[in-house]
C-alpha cells in the first residue's frame, strides 16, 4: 500500500507537469542587445561600424518606483559583450521591467552615443549619453506568454570615439565602365592580347563565350603580388606570356610570338601563383581561335581581357581611365562597374585591422586589410551592376595604437541611356516589368533559345505587384533575361515563353513585329498584339 501511494503521488504530479502551462516563454524573458562603436557618434548604427568586445551590461529589475538606479532595484547579472559586440543573459522573468548599465569601456572611447536617435529603434542607442543606464523596459507578451513567445527587450549602446579624421588613412575611390559587349573583336586569329589582373577570382567572369569552352578553378582573392604563366591548354610547353610580380591593376602582353608562333591555339590557359609561396591560386581557360565570341572587357576569373590584337581584327582595346575619376557613366542598365578602392597609410605609425566597407556592395573584396606600414598603399577592387543613377560611399576605418582612424571617399554613376533604336534584328536581353493582376509568392520561368539553344531562367518566390515588379538579376547582366549569358547566339530566339505558375504566354523577340523600349511586350499569337502581362522597359539587340 505504501509502494501504491508513492505510485500515485508520482503520476499525480507527473501528470499535474503535463497539464502546467508550457513555462519556456516565461522563464526566459531577459535583456539582450549590442554594443558598437559609433566612429561618427551619431546614435544610429552605420555599416562599417563594429561591435565592440569586453564591454560589461550590468543587468537590473526595476524596483516599484521604476527609475533606475534607486535603492529598491535588484541587480541580475553581469554578461560581457562577445567578439561581435553582442550580450544575452539567461536570468530574468517575463511581465518584468529591466534596465542595463554599461561599463569597462575600451581605451579611446570619449562618451555614449545621443540616445534615442532616428525613427528606427533597432539601430539608435538606448543609454542615457551622461551615465551609460537605460531607461526602465518592459520585458513580456503581447497577449499570453503561456502561449507565445516573449518579446525580446533589447537595450543597443553606441560608443563615440576618439576619432582622428586627419589620421593616418586616406583612401580614393575611382569607377570605370567597360564598354559591354555584344560584337565580336576576335576576327581571323589571335595574335596577342594584354591582360589586367584585378584578383577577383572566378566569381567575376562576365564573357560570353559557350559555358563548355570556359572553365575556372581556385581563387585568387585578392593576392598580391602574384605570378601568371600563359601557355598553349594542350600543349603548355608553349608559353605566351610568363610574368612574376603582378599586383592587383597590373597589365601583361600574352604574345604568341613568344611561343614561336603567329597565333594563338584554340585554348588558352592562364595560371596565377602566389609570388611568395609559388602556390596555385587560380587557374582558368578560355577559347582563343575566334570561333567563340572574344571581346575587350571580357573578364575570365581573375584576368580582364583589354587589349586584342587579330590576323583580321584590328588593335581594339578599353579605353584607358585619364587620371583619378569619381564620376562614371552607363549607357544602359545592368552594365557593369569595377570599383577601385587605393587605402593609404599617410601617417608614421602602422595601422592596423583596417574594414572597408561600401554602402552600396556592402564589405569590399579583400577586407579586412591586417595592416599597413607607413606610406604603404594596397588596391581593392570590387564589381557591381549599376541599373540607375548611385552615389556609394566608401568607410575605411583602422586602428593606429589605442586610436581609431577613419576615411571616407565617394563614387557616382550615372546612366545616360542613348536614343531608343527600332528593333531590326532579334532581342538580346529584355527587361521587363510585370503589369498583370497582382500575385504573391509567385514562380516565373522564362523559356527561350529555340529548340537547339533552348534555356531558361527561374525567378522564384517572387511578388508580383502590378504595375511595379521589375524581374532583373545580376546573373542576367541586370536584365530579366539575358540571350548572351546562355548561348553565343547572343538572341532569345523568335520566341518566349513566360510561365508565371505554370501558366504560359509567349512574346515575340524576333523583332519580325515591333519590339519597343517603353510599350507594352508584343505577343506571339495574335502575333503583335499587346501582352496584358508585360512591359518592356529595356532591352538592346543582337
Amino acid at each position: 500500500m505504501k509502494h501504491r501511494s508513492l505510485f500515485l503521488v508520482l503520476a499525480v504530479a507527473v501528470l499535474a507537469v503535463f497539464l502546467m502551462p508550457n513555462p519556456t516563454y516565461a522563464n526566459f524573458c531577459a535583456p539582450q542587445g549590442f554594443v558598437w562603436y559609433d566612429y561618427d557618434c551619431d546614435g544610429i548604427q552605420d555599416p562599417g561600424e563594429p561591435g565592440v568586445p569586453g564591454v560589461i551590461a550590468w543587468i537590473f529589475r526595476c524596483g516599484p518606483d521604476g527609475i533606475p538606479g534607486t535603492a529598491d532595484d535588484e541587480g541580475l547579472s553581469f554578461p560581457t559583450t562577445d567578439s561581435s559586440g553582442f550580450y544575452s543573459t539567461y536570468y530574468g522573468g517575463a511581465n518584468t521591467n529591466y534596465y542595463v548599465r554599461f561599463d569597462n569601456l575600451p581605451p579611446g572611447v570619449i562618451g555614449f552615443s545621443p540616445q534615442g536617435q532616428g525613427s528606427d529603434d533597432t539601430i539608435d542607442s538606448d543609454a542615457n549619453p551622461l551615465t551609460g543606464v537605460t531607461d526602465c523596459g518592459f520585458c513580456g507578451c503581447s497577449i499570453s506568454c503561456d502561449t507565445q513567445p516573449y518579446e525580446p527587450l533589447v537595450f543597443d549602446v553606441g560608443l563615440c570615439m576618439d576619432i582622428q579624421e586627419t589620421c593616418s588613412l586616406e583612401v580614393i575611390k575611382t569607377c570605370f565602365v567597360a564598354p559591354p559587349s555584344g560584337g565580336d573583336d576576335c576576327q581571323g586569329k589571335v595574335v596577342s592580347m594584354v591582360l589586367e589582373y584585378t584578383g577577383l577570382g572566378c566569381a567575376a567572369s562576365n564573357n560570353t563565350q559557350d559555358a563548355k569552352k570556359v572553365s575556372c578553378a581556385g581563387d585568387a582573392a585578392g593576392a598580391e603580388p602574384v605570378d601568371i604563366l600563359v601557355v598553349d591548354k594542350k600543349k603548355t610547353g608553349r608559353i605566351y606570356a610568363d610574368v612574376t610580380g603582378v599586383s592587383i591593376g597590373g597589365s601583361i602582353l600574352a604574345a604568341a610570338v613568344n611561343a614561336g608562333k603567329a597565333e594563338f591555339a584554340g585554348d588558352t590557359r592562364v595560371m596565377i601563383f602566389d609570388s611568395g609561396s609559388g602556390a596555385l591560386l587560380e587557374e582558368l581557360t578560355f577559347h582563343t581561335s575566334c570561333s567563340q565570341p572574344l571581346n575587350v572587357g571580357d573578364q575570365f576569373g581573375s584576368m580582364t581581357l583589354t587589349e586584342l590584337t587579330t590576323t583580321e581584327g584590328g588593335n581594339p582595346a578599353l579605353p584607358a581611365p585619364t587620371g583619378v575619376t569619381s564620376e562614371c557613366v552607363v549607357t544602359a542598365p545592368g552594365e557593369v562597374v569595377e570599383f577601385t578602392y587605393v587605402v593609404t597609410n599617410t601617417g608614421d605609425t602602422p595601422v592596423t585591422n583596417i574594414s572597408v566597407i561600401d554602402d552600396v556592395l556592402g564589405e569590399v573584396t579583400g577586407s579586412p586589410i591586417a595592416a599597413l606600414a607607413p606610406l604603404d598603399s594596397v588596391v581593392l577592387v570590387d564589381n557591381g551592376f549599376v541599373s540607375e543613377e548611385t552615389t556609394n560611399t566608401v568607410t575605411v576605418v583602422g586602428e593606429a595604437g589605442q586610436a581609431v582612424c577613419r576615411a571616407t571617399a565617394s563614387a557616382t554613376v550615372t546612366v545616360d541611356e542613348p536614343p531608343d533604336e527600332p528593333c531590326t534584328t532579334k532581342v538580346r536581353a529584355m527587361l521587363l516589368r510585370y503589369t498583370g493582376p497582382t500575385i504573391l509568392d509567385a514562380t516565373v520561368e522564362i523559356l527561350a533559345g529555340g529548340k537547339k539553344h533552348a534555356f531558361a531562367v527561374v525567378y522564384s518566390g517572387v511578388d508580383l505587384i502590378s504595375g511595379v515588379t521589375i524581374l532583373s538579376s545580376a546573373s542576367e547582366n541586370g536584365w530579366t533575361i539575358d540571350g548572351a549569358v546562355h548561348t553565343n547566339k547572343n538572341e532569345l530566339g523568335a520566341k518566349t515563353s513566360i510561365l508565371i505558375n505554370g501558366v504560359e504566354e509567349k512574346i515575340h523577340t524576333s523583332c519580325s513585329t515591333p519590339f519597343v523600349a517603353g510599350a507594352p511586350a508584343p505577343l506571339d499569337n495574335p502575333k503583335g498584339d499587346p501582352s496584358p502581362n508585360w512591359f518592356v522597359e529595356d532591352f538592346i539587340q543582337k
